[in-house]
C-alpha cells in the first residue's frame, strides 16, 4: 500500500499512477495492470513445478488467451507486411512458425489430460 506524509483523497490512494516519489511507479503500475489481466484471464503466470507458487519469483507471464497470442505473434506489427503479401502471407510468415506456436499450447493439452490417462498420483506435473 502507499505509505505517504501527506493526505489523499480517497480516489487518490486506490488509483495505481499515485505514489510518493519512491520511482516505484512503473512497478506499481505493471503489478496493477498484470492483476487486472489476470483476472480477465488473458494472461497467466507460468512457475516452474519445483517452485512454490506462493513465494517463487522465478516465474514469468505469458499470453494466455489463443487468439491474442495468434495476434501478437503473427499479426500485430506485420500488418503492412500481410497486406502486401496478400493470399500468400499464411505460407511466408505463419506457416514455418506453426509448429514452434502451436507446441505448447499441445505440452499444456498432455499436462491436462496425462493424470487422466496414467494410474499415478501426481503431485504436480510441468516444466
Amino acid at each position: 500500500m502507499f505509505t505517504c506524509n501527506h493526505r489523499r483523497t480517497r480516489s487518490q490512494a486506490s488509483h495505481p499512477e499515485r505514489d510518493c516519489g519512491d520511482g516505484r511507479r512503473g512497478v506499481k503500475l505493471t503489478q496493477h495492470y498484470l492483476q487486472k489481466l489476470r483476472r480477465l484471464r488473458l494472461v497467466g503466470r507460468h512457475i516452474p513445478v519445483t517452485e512454490s507458487p506462493m513465494v517463487s519469483k522465478r516465474g514469468w507471464y505469458h499470453i494466455a488467451a489463443p487468439l491474442f497470442r495468434f495476434w501478437f505473434r503473427f499479426v500485430y506489427g506485420s500488418q503492412g507486411q500481410l497486406h502486401m503479401l496478400g493470399d500468400d502471407a499464411y505460407d511466408e510468415l505463419v506457416a514455418s512458425e506453426l509448429a514452434d506456436y502451436v507446441s505448447p499450447l499441445f505440452e499444456r493439452l498432455c499436462q491436462r489430460a496425462l493424470p487422466d490417462i496414467i494410474d499415478w498420483q501426481f503431485r504436480d506435473i510441468g516444466q
